[in-house]
């Protein structure tokens, strides 16, 4: 089993003699794919050495275990023009190729390379896999799911069958549409599934769940502490000998029931016990005053 995946790299990509990588660092990245079947690739190259020539980009997109495109760019200036240690950064608009059919968030790879006199040669990268043929795996995108020409024949559906959810279950018709609406990822189908959604009408949308009231009230409760201990520490500085005069939230420094008020506050909002003495007592070595929690 392990010689077979060994193998595995030489089944898929074949072999070459020199995977050498060129002494160029080359970090990426990819915006996300639109529906129209396009994306940008971007990349931040740093020369470790003096380039003796001029090199070629070969970028080859891979679904599963093949390739289903293969891009060439000349890069300009040429590589020899590079100064080390210099980032220079590029950018190439690439299409899927138009014949492939992608299934719904598949997976692409991004293999990359440069051409040295017709042999494939990896960039000086870290930490990817660099296949026996001299392309690097550098970087992956999901296709959305209404790209390309199935996801366009997607889109008609999803737009048929709410058209004739819409009167006889308009909850199931808005469900499906605002589900299509967050998979879009172009404005411009993102427009077409808003008409059809006004034409559903309006509808409450669904109760949250169980999971998402819980997440709901931690992030509730977690800005609530925030702000009674900004409020708190602005009413009386640590860091300042004095009280700060600031608005009416600030601690009383005579008098103890209103900071005792807080810090039961800050106790009972979540704070641990050992912050709030640590923040008590700083209080008082200032001589600011306060009762205790």
């Amino acid at each position: 089993m392990r010689t077979a995946l060994l193998l595995l790299p030489t089944l898929l990509f074949g072999v070459q003699d020199d995977v050498t990588p060129v002494p160029i660092q080359v970090r990426t990245l990819v915006t996300p794919c639109s529906d129209a079947g396009s994306f940008t690739l971007r990349l931040e190259c740093t020369p470790t050495e003096q380039l003796r020539r001029d090199f070629e980009l070969r970028v080859a997109l891979n679904l599963g275990t093949e390739d289903v495109a293969v891009f060439d760019h000349e890069i300009r200036p040429g590589t020899r023009s590079w100064t080390v240690g210099q980032t220079v950064d590029l950018a190439f608009t690439m299409p899927l190729p138009a014949g492939q059919e992608f299934e719904v968030m598949d997976l692409v790879s991004l293999r990359l390379g440069f051409l040295d006199a017709g042999s494939q040669r990896p960039p000086a990268v870290d930490e990817h896999l660099i296949d026996l043929d001299g392309l690097a795996d550098l970087d992956a995108f999901e296709v959305p799911r209404f790209a390309g020409a199935a996801g366009a024949a997607r889109l008609t559906e999803v737009l048929s069958q709410a058209s004739a959810l819409r009167r006889a279950d308009p909850p199931a018709a808005w469900a499906l549409l605002s589900q299509a609406l967050r998979d879009a990822a172009d404005d411009s189908t993102k427009e077409r599934i808003r008409a059809a959604l006004i034409e559903v009408g309006g509808f409450p949308p669904a109760q949250a769940s169980e999971v998402e009231q819980r997440i709901i009230a931690r992030r509730i409760r977690a800005e609530k502490v925030r702000v009674l201990r900004d409020a708190t520490l602005r009413g009386n500085r640590l860091d300042v000998g004095r009280p700060r005069r600031t608005s009416s939230v600030r601690v009383d420094p005579t008098r103890g029931e209103r900071s005792r008020g807080r810090w039961r506050r800050l106790r009972g909002l979540g704070i641990s016990f050992r912050v709030v003495t640590v923040m008590r007592e700083g209080y008082r070595a200032k001589g600011y005053g306060g009762g205790g929690v």
